[in-house]
């Protein structure tokens, strides 16, 4: 009981309730298009790794594609073993940057039911 009392856990408590009352058990409505829930569930918890491993959010911000409904702009594969998912990041605030700077490409595979990580790279970019 002690992490919900952490705000973050609430703040991704908050994101999973408002995409489960968008979503049914095996279709999810993004843009107009039927998408897999487990697409949606696999985008968060790939966004979630990658900003995990990059050193948290005050370190870190995933590309903007990875923060709409199962991020279907940055999803490079879907295979019946895995969603793959591949993304620029760099520190807070690096889009809004003229040029942007980002400096790391990240790729994240997460197995098809979307519950876990299989493989992270990381790649700095120059």
């Amino acid at each position: 009981m002690v992490l919900l009392s952490h705000p973050r856990t609430w703040a991704v408590v908050s994101v999973l309730l408002t995409a489960q009352s968008l979503c049914c058990p095996t279709i999810c409505r993004a843009e107009g298009a039927a998408m897999p829930v487990a697409q949606t569930k696999a985008a968060n918890l790939a966004r979630l790794g990658a900003e995990s491993i990059n050193g948290g959010l005050s370190n870190y911000r995933a590309d903007r594609c990875m923060y709409s409904t199962g991020a279907p702009d940055c999803l490079v594969e879907s295979t019946s073993a895995a969603y793959t998912f591949r993304f620029q990041g760099g520190a807070p605030g690096w889009q809004q940057r003229t040029p942007s700077q980002p400096s790391v490409i990240t790729t994240v595979s997460v197995s098809a039911d979307g519950e876990s990580i299989r493989s992270v790279t990381n790649r700095p970019l120059p």
